[in-house]
């Protein structure tokens, strides 16, 4: 096909058209009309050639972005755990779109909640400055052996001094259940 200044013209119109009439669609249906999502698997799939290249890897499209997978959304990057909710419940979720495992780039629905900040503190892992790599868990001099702690509403409830990591482990996860069931990280462990 030969194209003529007119032909692609109107080419050009018809296509901005439609770019502009999928912006002006609220959020949901937008990520709904640009993006096939596989509940399953938790990949995403851009559709038709108008939405724009992006990265195919092994996440589908997108990008890892603070150890989040990230997907470009009318030019700006939002969470691809966030658009999963979006794109499987039809609105946008009204807190913190949390992953249950605690692996960030598993983003199937079933491993996705809302929760709010103090749920989605709850659900981190040790921090990469502990030494023993265990949360709640330290090892006390004075004693010579290792102590458990738990910390809620800004304060800490000392669960006492164990022989062992393990054990100590044990007293903060039975803690942690009892105070933030589900919520808690130790929660994974015994879930069916």
């Amino acid at each position: 096909m030969t194209w003529t200044a007119e032909s692609l013209a109107s080419s050009i119109r018809t296509t901005k058209a439609k770019a502009a009439a999928r912006k002006a669609l609220p959020l949901p249906d937008f990520v709904r009309a640009t993006l096939a999502y596989d509940a399953l698997s938790g990949r995403f799939f851009r559709l038709g050639k108008a939405c724009g290249k992006g990265t195919r890897n092994d996440f589908g499209v997108g990008s890892i972005c603070r150890g989040y997978l990230a997907i470009r959304v009318r030019g700006q990057r939002i969470g691809a755990h966030r658009l999963a909710w979006i794109h499987h419940y039809g609105c946008e979720p009204d807190g913190i779109v949390d992953h249950i495992n605690g692996n960030t780039l598993d983003n199937r629905i079933v491993n996705l909640r809302v929760v709010d900040r103090v749920g989605h503190a709850v659900n981190r892992t040790a921090s990469s400055q502990s030494r023993l790599g265990v949360k709640g868990v330290h090892f006390h001099r004075g004693a010579n052996r290792f102590r458990a702690q738990f910390a809620h509403a800004g304060r800490r409830k000392h669960l006492g001094y164990f022989d062992t990591v393990e054990q100590a482990k044990a007293a903060y996860d039975a803690y942690s259940l009892r105070v933030h069931g589900s919520l808690s990280e130790a929660y994974r462990a015994v879930a069916p």
